[in-house]
């Protein structure tokens, strides 16, 4: 699945499983991505919304992240 591909879901109204999420974080933490689609992703959630499985996934893995860091910072 492309960063495309989760623009075009999320604007047509899709959903953005939390698989989808994952990579999504993964990618943004990376900085593998291109800032401009970044964005246009996040126009989209705005524009559209999230469901709550779709927020819930979202602050997940963004809890998972922080978990991970500052364990790391510990070390």
């Amino acid at each position: 699945m492309t960063l495309r591909d989760l623009i075009e879901r999320k604007r047509d109204g899709g959903h953005i499983s939390e698989a989808d999420w994952h990579a999504f974080a993964r990618d943004v933490a990376a900085g593998t991505l291109p800032d401009y689609q970044v964005a246009a992703l996040l126009i989209a959630i705005f524009l559209r919304g999230m469901s709550a499985d779709e927020t819930v996934a979202a602050r997940m893995r963004i809890k998972t992240d922080q978990t991970k860091a500052l364990n790391a910072d510990a070390i």
